[in-house]
């Protein structure tokens, strides 16, 4: 009951209040720079709340009638990279990608092309997400989202086997540790996971304008 409650106040309470703030509602040609942003966080926020809500309505009812459903979300925006991200945003779909898209992908790849598992995953992160992508709609901007997911992800595990190679594991795991190193992950991985937003929401001309004036061009 506690569950469904939950659920209730985040997509009926939270959600709904912040609905109207978001990029959704704003023109990005006719929108300052602060608002956009805020209107940028805003519905990262708000699609938060509200596929979480009733995911966590669903859970709930789940178990008042005896069912267990798995859990969907574990505080994704708290995460300091994208794979951590991904491992915690609409799990039952990322880890059906994962174990049916990504998997046979990388060994598929790996052993036609006699690739490491560095250069193999690459590609197959790219296709994961572009799949991830068109699931959504067969729009440009869901083709465009599930790249810059590719992309960030590819770019993480790149940038993971780099400095793990150079400060060795030991020593990549207590960085990792590190307070401020992870308040640093969570900002860049929040800003990414957000920027991505715009291709989600608006149509690709139109998030082309918002970008834009976003970073601060006319």
């Amino acid at each position: 009951f506690e569950r469904f409650v939950g659920g209730l106040f985040k997509k009926f309470v939270l959600a709904d209040l912040i609905s109207s703030y978001t990029i959704a509602e704003l023109p990005p040609g006719d929108t300052g720079v602060i608002e956009l942003w805020l209107g940028l966080f805003a519905y990262s926020l708000y699609i938060y709340w509200d596929f979480s809500g009733y995911t966590d309505i669903a859970l709930g009812v789940g178990r008042c009638i005896g069912l267990q459903l798995p859990e969907n979300f574990d505080r994704p925006y708290s995460k300091s990279n994208l794979t951590d991200f991904w491992n915690s945003w609409h799990m039952s779909f990322s880890f059906w990608l994962r174990d049916y898209v990504f998997a046979p992908t990388n060994l598929a790849i790996g052993r036609r092309w006699l690739l490491p598992p560095m250069f193999a995953a690459v590609p197959a992160l790219l296709l994961t997400m572009l799949l991830c992508g068109l699931w959504h709609g067969y729009a440009a901007g869901f083709f465009i989202w599930g790249m810059h997911h590719g992309v960030g992800l590819s770019g993480h595990r790149i940038y993971q086997r780099w400095i793990q190679k150079r400060l060795g594991r030991k020593r990549y795991g207590q960085l990792s540790k590190r307070r401020a190193y992870q308040r640093l992950g969570q900002l860049v991985t929040f800003i990414y996971v957000s920027v991505g937003w715009c291709w989600f929401v608006w149509p690709v001309d139109r998030a082309l304008v918002g970008l834009a004036r976003m970073v601060g061009l006319n």
